[in-house]
């Protein structure tokens, strides 16, 4: 993975995070579960709350998903 930042002002402090790193399998499993339960809680309103659609690709052509949840 990598990123380019470009910095506005000359005196800005700019910190950026590392995180552990989390599988794209493991988000996947994870939307998954989330939406399997919203079902399996209101069977009568499937999809009506929450849905996941493609938010774009990566870099290396992965599908990264955007779940959305409304009211």
């Amino acid at each position: 993975m990598s990123f380019e930042y470009t910095f506005e002002k000359r005196d800005d402090e700019v910190l950026f995070a590392y995180s552990v790193p989390y599988t794209v399998s493991k988000m996947h499993n994870l939307l998954k579960g989330i939406i399997e339960r919203h079902n399996e809680a209101l069977p009568n309103h499937r999809d009506q709350f929450i849905s996941q659609s493609k938010f774009c690709s990566s870099l290396s052509g992965f599908e990264v998903p955007i779940l959305t949840i409304t009211s």
